[in-house]
């Protein structure tokens, strides 16, 4: 049998009575293991996993929960009238940026709600991290590339408050899930042309991150696509005490008094991580703020900030859509 997606599977299994087997736990680690590691769609494996499986019932309950919410979170036929197509967004954004005297936006991401997912589906937080790396790569990536529009993009993966707060087996999974999408990345921007730089600080990152972040950066250099900037250990305060630190450090105290107090931020501004001001950022999960993202700097005052309820494991290119949409016919009066 052959699905092509989540939605066809959970319908698939929806659409008939279960028929659970006896309890018999022996295998199930391996079973786990297939489900995300083996040769099979992942559709597939979900579709076997659920209906052939000899795991004990609550198991197969728990994902069987799973499969009903990915049908309702993928069926983006539910409501055909909401459907917002490329061409309209793209048509949006050029609109805009003639009006706005702009040659590209500056969008980010708040990768937020991994966790929350995880916990709500009955899955273990590792397998929230690794949905959530996975619909970054196959569904962020895949949409921003069509719209040129977009020309700089930041993901904001880990803070800094993340290191001094989560665990250290947490954190060594998201590390592993770096360290095995290392090649996905390259491969992804190989063929879009991404340029990919980090911004945060390297110095308290295992040793091995760090080599891979330079990788990427060095690997990528030459590539004349969308630049996405990868906030691993990432805070703007942090980024605008070091970009200011920098600055006093370059330019006599004669100079610095000369400036005026707009030249001096901007001259800031051109030493941090991240010299862009973002336009928009989206944060899934639902919350309402940037908690340390490029929202927080003087450069980025007239950022929206677009808040998406679904977790970042349930995103859909149509919810990302709408929100981008929500930018393109939003009115930005900048002060006018």
């Amino acid at each position: 049998m052959s699905l092509h997606s989540p939605h066809d599977a959970a319908i698939s299994i929806l659409s008939r009575k279960p028929v659970f087997q006896p309890i018999t736990p022996f295998h199930i680690r391996e079973q786990i293991w297939d489900l995300f590691y083996g040769d099979q769609d992942v559709a597939e494996k979900m579709y076997h996993l659920v209906t052939t499986s000899h795991s004990p019932w609550k198991i197969r309950e728990r994902l069987w929960a799973f499969m009903a919410s990915q049908a309702k979170d993928c069926d983006d036929t539910a409501c055909p009238e909401e459907k917002i197509s490329i061409q309209e967004v793209q048509t949006l954004l050029l609109e805009k940026l003639k009006d706005e005297g702009k040659k590209g936006f500056h969008f980010g991401l708040i990768a937020d709600g991994n966790r929350r997912w995880a916990k709500a589906n009955g899955l273990l937080k590792t397998i929230g991290h690794q949905e959530g790396f996975k619909r970054i790569k196959d569904t962020i990536f895949s949409l921003i590339v069509k719209i040129p529009q977009i020309t700089e993009f930041s993901i904001y993966l880990l803070s800094c408050s993340n290191l001094d707060s989560r665990d250290k087996d947490e954190l060594e999974n998201i590390y592993k899930i770096l360290r095995d999408g290392h090649k996905d990345l390259l491969e992804s921007a190989k063929e879009h042309k991404f340029k990919y730089r980090h911004a945060g600080e390297k110095q308290r990152l295992p040793k091995d991150i760090q080599d891979l972040l330079r990788d990427l950066e060095t690997q990528t250099e030459e590539n004349n696509g969308i630049i996405i900037h990868l906030c691993i250990n990432y805070d703007s305060e942090l980024e605008y005490g070091r970009a200011a630190r920098k600055l006093a450090l370059s330019k006599s105290h004669e100079d610095i008094e000369k400036m005026s107090d707009r030249e001096y931020a901007r001259e800031i501004q051109k030493r941090s991580w991240i010299i862009t001001p973002m336009d928009a950022a989206i944060r899934t999960g639902g919350d309402d703020r940037f908690s340390g993202f490029l929202g927080n700097r003087p450069c980025d005052a007239n950022c929206h900030l677009l808040s998406e309820k679904k977790c970042l494991p349930a995103i859909t290119k149509q919810d990302l859509l709408a929100q981008i949409h929500r930018f393109a016919t939003g009115e930005r009066r900048m002060g006018k």
